[in-house]
């Protein structure tokens, strides 16, 4: 049920419009209130004795910002925020495409930190508000049977089975009315891009009574970030983008670069593997990790790569898809190379029950799905032009890895069943810090290059950390994080840089090409997690 809906109902004025409403945020008690996800990423977190600076609230907002918000036109967006006594201002935080958000002011309030975890220390003097995106956890969550989701992902049809292409169409297509069938309101799901989330934002920021705000939007909320700036560079504040996802780079080049950075990936597998002897090929030399690779997918695809403990008498064998889809999930957002170093080996020495086996699927790992397909239009929705896709991926692929996210969303976007608007390049004359990792493998540093060097924000600066992970601000450690907190507390540029795990560029200047990375050192300093 939707509040608003139901006290307007229950008032008598269902049809009255409230197009001169002042946003308002309704204040809750934050223990009715406890994100789903905080007791299952900190089981030990105290919710009985909360901190004062630690509030809780619900916005409602129109779901169609085209027409004024009503009984029959809103959402309720749920959000969270720390806020100390004299705050300096208000910092916006996304992070990321459909990540919970609220929990992130509960983590500060409670002092939850971790090795790879954001950490707001240095930035306690600001109000810090971070929301649920709609659609999301507290934000009016969608819903989908997840049976119908499940095979479609990982898997492409054949390049050359137009049968197989109409075939995983058909599915999608299913799949997405199951989408339109579960969730509320009716056609919430054409209303769920960054258009309306920047919406979303600024009547929060009007609630809040502030003029200006400042942004630190990371992975797909840097593309939130911009489009906030692009739309409201009145507002703009001290903005930084961390693992940028751009605004108006093709889809043929979205593909190609997450291909390269994959198989990038796997490169830096192999040099984790030559400085650490724990790893079983150590002793083999450069390139024995993409050797056996090859040898895996070589089982694969003559069917012998067993699914289980021993090949012998095994009936249960991995298919290829499942091993390319398998390793590029090891490899991407915080990659644990200690981890996925040993299930190679055991894999390799005949236990495939490790790669084999998987954990179930869950709403908030597919909220993206109707999200990302509301904001980025599929040109060419032809069987050619997923071979040409699939013909692009194919030609920069080293390793046969094969696995791309916006390879699937080719597919996926090509059934889409609402407009979505052209996409264009934001070109922002605000000063912004762009922030990026040599080897992030999901969303790869060639992104940020391509924000950086096409004109599109001409006042920045740019960060480049030489090293792993998905969204640098995580690394509480690091030096790039220093700076992105220094620039969100002042807006001044960083001073230009180059040292071993930091390179910092003034605005114009061209940036070198990515590391070797067999160059880089690995371990912590580098972001490289070790869970053995």
């Amino acid at each position: 049920m939707h509040t608003a809906s139901f006290l307007l109902f229950a008032s008598g004025v269902l049809a009255a419009p409230l197009s001169n409403a002042v946003p308002h945020i309704n204040w809750l008690d934050c223990h009715d209130a406890v994100p789903a996800v905080l007791p299952l990423e900190f089981p030990t977190a105290n919710v009985s004795a909360l901190p004062s600076t630690l509030h809780c609230g619900q916005i409602e907002v129109p779901m169609d910002y085209s027409r004024p918000i009503s009984a029959e036109n809103n959402i309720t967006v749920g959000l969270a925020m720390y806020r100390p006594e004299n705050p300096k201002g208000l910092l916006f935080y996304c992070p990321g495409g459909t990540d919970a958000g609220a929990v992130i002011p509960w983590q500060i309030a409670l002092d939850l930190n971790g090795k790879f975890l954001p950490n707001f220390t240095g930035l306690l003097e600001y109000d810090i508000m971070v929301m649920d995106i709609r659609g999301t956890w507290s934000s009016n969550p969608l819903n989908v049977s997840l049976d119908l989701v499940s095979p479609l992902l990982g898997y492409y049809p054949a390049s050359n089975s137009h049968s197989e292409y109409e075939a995983f169409l058909a599915a999608t297509t299913t799949m997405w009315q199951s989408w339109a069938n579960l969730s509320t309101p009716a056609q919430i799901l054409n209303y769920l891009g960054t258009r309306e989330v920047v919406q979303d934002y600024d009547a929060i920021r009007t609630a809040l009574g502030y003029e200006k705000i400042h942004f630190l939007g990371v992975s797909y909320g840097s593309y939130r970030a911009a489009q906030y700036a692009a739309t409201f560079p009145e507002r703009v504040g001290h903005f930084v983008l961390d693992a940028v996802v751009p605004h108006g780079l093709s889809i043929e080049e979205q593909v190609k670069d997450d291909i390269i950075a994959v198989n990038r990936g796997l490169d830096r597998a192999d040099a984790f593997c030559q400085n650490n002897n724990t790893c079983y090929w150590h002793h083999a030399g450069r390139g024995s990790v993409q050797a056996a690779w090859s040898t895996l997918l070589a089982r694969a695809a003559n069917g012998t790569l067993a699914a289980c403990d021993t090949p012998v008498n095994c009936t249960s064998f991995i298919p290829v898809w499942a091993l390319q889809a398998t390793l590029a999930g090891l490899l991407a957002g915080q990659p644990d190379f200690p981890q996925l170093l040993e299930l190679l080996a055991v894999t390799y020495l005949g236990n495939g029950t490790a790669l084999a086996s998987s954990s179930p699927l869950t709403l908030d790992q597919v909220w993206s799905l109707p999200i990302i397909c509301q904001d980025r239009p599929i040109p060419d929705k032809s069987f050619a032009g997923f071979q040409k896709m699939a013909k692009i991926a194919k030609s920069v692929d080293r390793y046969n890895i094969y696995q791309s996210m916006w390879l699937s969303f080719q597919l996926i976007g090509s059934v889409w069943p609402y407009a979505v608007p052209v996409e264009k390049p934001t070109f922002l004359n605000e000063t912004l810090l762009l922030v990026t990792a040599d080897f992030d493998n999901s969303q790869p540093t060639e992104k940020t290059t391509f924000l950086w060097e096409t004109g599109q924000t001409p006042h920045s600066g740019l960060v480049v950390r030489h090293g792993e992970d998905h969204v640098s601000f995580n690394l509480p450690t690091q030096a790039s994080t220093n700076i992105t907190k220094q620039f969100l507390l002042t807006g001044a540029l960083p001073l230009e840089e180059d040292s071993t795990f930091v390179t910092v560029y003034g605005p114009g200047q061209r940036r070198r090409p990515v590391a070797d990375p067999y160059c880089v050192p690995t371990g912590f300093q580098a972001g490289d997690v070790d869970s053995l």
